[in-house]
């Protein structure tokens, strides 16, 4: 964030979406088509909003709400936006299966098409088995573009990882793989891989390709809450507020960081820059610069409490720097 920006509670509260907030759940919000739009559930429900009218204080934020099923019951688990092939989907799991729906790059969130719904109780064939694919569905995931293997792949509650074959506007059940021995918790794409982690902190690297498994790193016993992977490296947020940076190269960690005090609830990897930026349950957020070698220290490049902007009614950060504020 800019040092001088200037933040108003009245400009935050300015584009309200219907009165729905962010339901408390892991990587609980999403950006799809260049940064256009960001996704959040909340219960059974999705909010997508234009990303450039959040901060807008004169117009409202351009909404629609997707109902994960006709059941008030069926509570969204996560939604993600994914690149496939050139064309943004919106990946919505619940506690029933999944909805897919896409929109076009140049579109609106009102031209959304439902391409997919899907339900493990309608599935047979080849490659399935119906033990791997309990409900909830948690972790979403497809390989970072370009990718040589048009697949997205999903988590399960009993430690199935399920790939689907998506060619189109077709999304086709590829097959089931046991990923894991305990509940599914994130997931995270690479170059043609996928990373996916579990209840007991459990990470497993998957070839997009193959789709057979690169390597598993072992968890102490906390559940990874968010994952990514960037050529050898592997980063795992975790729930005790801790992130660990695995060598896929050697199966062990280069360096763990004690990055929050409590639940780290989401983290993601800049797209092209060495940079990571987590929140946790301790209202913080933190951007990490992790070293093209091995071995260097990593640099803490900004941390801020978010707590700040939602408790003042109005308030001027323009005298403030990262090294002002709490760590």
């Amino acid at each position: 964030m800019d040092r001088g920006t200037r933040l108003r509670l009245s400009e935050l509260n300015s584009t309200p979406t219907s009165g729905k907030t962010a339901s408390m759940s892991f990587n609980n919000c999403s950006s799809g088509c260049n940064g256009k739009y960001l996704a959040f559930s909340h219960k059974h429900l999705v909010q997508v909003c234009e990303e450039e009218l959040l901060s807008s204080a004169t117009e409202e934020c351009k909404e629609i709400t997707i109902n994960a099923s006709a059941k008030t019951t069926d509570i969204v688990t996560q939604a993600k936006w994914c690149e496939i092939a050139g064309v943004a989907y919106l990946v919505v799991a619940s506690v029933v299966g999944l909805r897919i729906y896409t929109v076009p790059f140049s579109g609106s969130a009102s031209e959304m098409e439902l391409v997919c719904i899907w339900t493990p109780d309608k599935q047979t064939g080849k490659g399935f088995e119906r033990e791997l694919c309990e409900p909830p569905f948690r972790g979403i995931a497809c390989p970072s573009p370009p990718s040589s293997s048009d697949c997205l792949m999903v988590g399960s509650s009993t430690g199935g990882v399920i790939f689907f074959h998506v060619e189109g506007k077709d999304f086709e059940f590829d097959q089931v793989v046991k990923g894991h021995d305990t509940a599914v918790t994130c997931m995270g794409g690479g170059a043609n891989c996928c990373v996916s982690g579990d209840q007991d902190g459990n990470t497993t690297v998957w070839s997009a390709v193959s789709k057979a498994e690169q390597c598993r790193l072992k968890g102490d016993g906390h559940p990874a809450t968010s994952c990514h992977v960037r050529k050898d490296r592997v980063f795992v947020a975790y729930s005790t507020g801790n992130i660990k940076i695995f060598l896929r190269s050697t199966q062990s960690v280069a360096v763990e960081i004690a990055a929050h005090a409590r639940c780290i609830w989401a983290m993601d990897i800049h797209p092209y820059k060495n940079w990571i930026a987590s929140v946790g349950e301790d209202t913080m957020l933190n951007v990490f610069e992790f070293p093209e070698q091995v071995g260097n220290l990593l640099s803490l490049l900004f941390s801020s409490l978010l707590f700040l902007f939602a408790r003042l009614p109005e308030l001027d950060i323009s005298h403030l720097s990262s090294s002002s504020l709490p760590s």
